[in-house]
């Protein structure tokens, strides 16, 4: 059973309550939704699906996952917070997930889990649904400072799970070579109605269409909206705060980056959509670069990709005519690379490829990896 809040104002003709504060954790994992306006605009509806832990909140606060898509991808996040959902991911095989076609990521478009908007989905998709390879050679690590080694424009390969180090901070070993997790607050950013990710998710781009280029008002609200109810209503670490997107959501993710560093601490680019707007996000790539914030070493970030998004290995026409225009995988390694390049400069990266896994098919694990990175403690 789920709980909902309606916040300010009315959503497809229900009656909105005021929003009411003060939602403590209890003694098992709830799944909440919240019904929200933005600017109190009844065009701008959104539906806000949370899973509270289970586990009371750290001294500090909870550490917070945002996470876009939130209608059609929250219903993963039960099977991707499971204790064996990192055996499950490695024995995994290549099902795609529902709803999720090999050539969506290049329209930007790949919801998984294919669930109407106004359902909660939570607990409704399990492992099985969507299985791929996630091994960890394919983990890369570039230019930063970690438990005391610097590493400058450098790519190497991980034998790990996202870490360096085999023990992660407290000196507690991963079990079966998982790392740990620390109790977190998933808040997933998912629409009350018509989508309207294309100009949500989209940075601004010279000559692009009028029903897109809308991130700075996107980035707007969950600044200025939705994090100081979410803080209001739970106890939260300001300072563990991470923001996971997948495709145009990935785009969106490292427009937040670059543009709003001090926005999340970690950061998780899944799939990301680089070639949008003739490589809009790439200019404020540019700038970042040029100019990095002073605490710009704290940052971390974690892109992903599945090794099919840039065509099936010998084949001549890949998955499809637009996996070999967008590149995917191609361009996320060549942000990753020149990110890499900043040193301790600039954030702490991490590269990772799902081997065997198309745009659609890759969002499981690739959830399933950014909760773990976001989560881990340290």
């Amino acid at each position: 059973m789920h709980r909902r809040l309606l916040l300010a104002g009315s959503v497809a003709g229900v009656t909105a309550l005021p929003f009411r504060p003060g939602l403590a954790a209890g003694t098992a994992a709830r799944d909440l939704v919240w019904d929200v306006l933005a600017g109190g605009d009844a065009a701008r509806p959104y539906r806000i699906f949370l899973r509270v832990p289970a586990a009371p909140p750290p001294a500090e606060g909870y550490p917070v996952f945002y996470m876009l898509d939130g209608e059609a991808q929250f219903g993963l996040v039960e099977a991707a917070l499971r204790d064996d959902g990192a055996r499950d991911e490695a024995a995994a095989g290549g099902t795609q997930a529902r709803g999720a076609q090999a050539g969506d990521a290049q329209a930007g478009h790949a919801p998984a889990g294919n669930v109407p908007a106004g359902e909660v989905p939570a607990g409704s998709a399990r492992a099985g649904d969507a299985r791929a390879g996630d091994t960890q050679a394919g983990d890369t690590q570039t230019g930063n400072t970690r438990t005391g080694s610097t590493r400058t424009g450098s790519t190497r390969a991980e034998n790990g799970p996202d870490e360096a180090s085999a023990t992660p901070p407290g000196g507690e070993v991963p079990r079966d070579g998982v790392e740990p997790v620390v109790p977190g607050l998933v808040v997933a950013i998912g629409y009350a109605g018509e989508s309207r990710r294309e100009y949500d998710y989209t940075p601004p781009s010279e000559g692009g269409p009028a029903e897109e280029g809308g991130a700075e008002g996107f980035l707007d609200f969950i600044e200025r909206e939705l994090k100081p109810r979410v803080e209001a209503a739970f106890p939260v670490d300001r300072r563990r705060q991470a923001l996971y997107g997948h495709s145009y959501g990935g785009l969106f993710a490292l427009y937040a980056l670059f543009t709003r560093p001090g926005s999340f601490h970690r950061t998780v680019a899944a799939s990301p959509s680089i070639w949008y707007g003739n490589g809009a996000v790439l200019r404020a790539e540019e700038r970042f670069a040029a100019s990095p914030p002073p605490d710009a070493g704290a940052l971390e970030l974690l892109v992903t990709v599945g090794e099919l998004e840039g065509g099936r290995p010998g084949s001549a026409g890949g998955d499809s005519d637009l996996a070999r225009v967008a590149q995917q995988v191609e361009r996320a390694r060549a942000l990753s690379d020149r990110l890499g390049v900043l040193g301790e400069r600039g954030p702490r990266m991490r590269f990772h490829i799902f081997p065997g896994q198309n745009h659609g098919s890759v969002i499981p694990v690739a959830l399933r990896r950014g909760l773990r990175f976001a989560f881990r403690p340290g």
